[in-house]
């Protein structure tokens, strides 16, 4: 509800009045699509039974809003406030609404209770600078107006602090949010090592599942993903004690380069989304899942307080 109360419509221009209607309208679209069953998964597209509702929507604030309602604006424009993502016909991040084809609930967020959470507002900032800047506090400094905890991950492959050590780098990072303004029990650092593909599980159904319905080429192949993942892992290292590849996400990219599938965020969110979030081996993981239950934890009903989003 959070998220609703901040929408940032535009301002009116010309002969339109008050605030601009696109954002509401298209979200009542899509609860109307959830009660009728025709919005089966997270992922949508602007299909013609969502274009139709969205002009019979408009319809009803025509008087104020005589201007065309274009409903790509609010289709592209709502994965900034944490709605979804916005992707491209190849399932990359989209750059404008004449690209954003796609739209992408993010995902595992939206399984608190199999995290063992109460339901939790939050939002994703993707960093420009990438895992070997230090600017993560001052990109996340905006945000301390409207909300109310901060967690920074971070791959530790390519973040230039090998030499110096993840718990250094974990304390640098930390003492950065601090100094930025964010109140020391209300954020958190967290390092994933290598990267942050060791929290896939590779060899599960469902990433079968993913390269099946994603592959361009050698679909013949399919029935023995899991031969071509093996090579994959020795090729790059072999396994970890714990049964993780030694270097995930080069794993993770050679098998989706053997299928012809352009590596996206969509496919971590598919997978996000379908897999077991219990029993895994991955201490980054399992330090996330704490932290998260320390800032949200599951009342007895499941139920969020109002105060804490």
């Amino acid at each position: 509800m959070g998220k609703l109360t901040r929408l940032n419509p535009a301002n009116a221009r010309g002969e339109c009045r008050g605030k601009a209607p696109h954002k509401p309208l298209l979200l009542l679209c899509l609860l109307d699509m959830v009660e009728a069953g025709e919005l089966p998964s997270r992922a949508f597209t602007r299909s013609p039974g969502l274009v139709l509702r969205f002009r019979s929507y408009g319809a009803l604030v025509a008087e104020r809003w005589p201007s065309r309602l274009d409903i790509r604006l609010p289709f592209f424009h709502l994965h900034t406030q944490g709605f979804w993502e916005a992707l491209d016909a190849t399932m990359r991040p989209a750059g404008s609404p004449e690209t954003c084809s796609v739209c992408e609930m993010n995902a595992i967020l939206s399984r608190p209770r199999s995290l063992g959470l109460r339901p939790v507002s939050w939002r994703c900032v993707i960093d420009p600078f990438h895992d070997s800047s230090p600017e993560a506090a001052e990109v996340l400094r905006p945000f301390q107006r409207d909300h109310a905890h901060a967690l920074v991950i971070r791959d530790f492959e390519g973040s230039g602090w090998e030499s110096r050590g993840l718990e250094d780098f974990e304390a640098a990072t930390m003492q950065k949010l601090i100094a930025s303004g964010w109140q020391e029990l209300s954020c958190g650092v967290l390092i994933a090592e290598p990267e942050l593909e060791s929290w896939l599980r590779m060899e599960s159904a469902h990433m079968g599942i993913l390269l099946k319905d994603r592959a361009r080429k050698r679909r013949d192949s399919l029935l023995k993903w899991r031969e071509h993942l093996k090579e994959a892992i020795e090729r790059n290292g072999g396994q970890l004690a714990n049964g993780k590849p030694a270097r995930p996400k080069e794993v993770f990219h050679s098998l989706l380069a053997h299928f012809a599938i352009p590596p996206a965020s969509a496919l971590f969110s598919f997978l996000a989304a379908k897999e077991s979030l219990q029993g895994c081996s991955v201490g980054s993981f399992n330090r996330f899942v704490r932290i998260l239950k320390n800032w949200f934890p599951q009342n007895e009903d499941g139920i969020a307080d109002r105060s804490s989003s």
